[in-house]
């Protein structure tokens, strides 16, 4: 369960943590918040499960950036970052995101690193629907598989 600390930490990090600029030059972003179980968290190459929330967050900004974020019940949140504009859209459902760079963001402050990988993910409108990413970077590997609970997730814009 998190605290309302935490609870507070995690809004400001969502609605201020802009990569390139893209909020502080004016342009919007939304951030979709679901909800739902974690089924595996790796931050470089340590095993976190136990410590995956059930809560997930992505956030599109006007830029293109998209970015995933595992949250974590001790204040930490592992994000995957990537091009938006890059996506696959294997089907109308089911889209792939390349992943370049790591973001992780302990009591609000983030930290980033370069990596390689992606992040698959389904239509949260059709029930319940897993979201996998994985990335290799200069600090180590990182994973994290989700798995919603099929409600219907909440969305804000800044």
């Amino acid at each position: 369960m998190m605290s309302n600390k935490f609870a507070v930490i995690l809004a400001l990090t969502a609605a201020c943590y802009c990569p390139q600029g893209a909020v502080a030059s004016g342009r919007q972003a939304e951030t979709v918040t679901l909800t739902g179980r974690c089924d595996q968290l790796t931050i470089r190459g340590e095993d976190e499960t136990k410590n995956c929330s059930g809560k997930m967050l992505n956030t599109t900004f006007a830029n293109g950036r998209s970015e995933f974020y595992f949250v974590l019940s001790h204040e930490i949140i592992l994000g995957f970052s990537g091009s938006g504009q890059s996506q696959i859209k294997l089907n109308e459902d089911v889209v792939v995101q390349p992943i370049d760079q790591i973001i992780i963001i302990v009591d609000g402050k983030p930290s980033e690193t370069m990596a390689v990988g992606k992040c698959r993910f389904e239509n949260p409108l059709k029930g319940s629907v897993p979201i996998v990413c994985d990335a290799e970077g200069k600090s180590g590997s990182f994973s994290g598989s989700f798995v919603t609970d099929g409600r219907a997730p909440t969305s804000s814009k800044f």
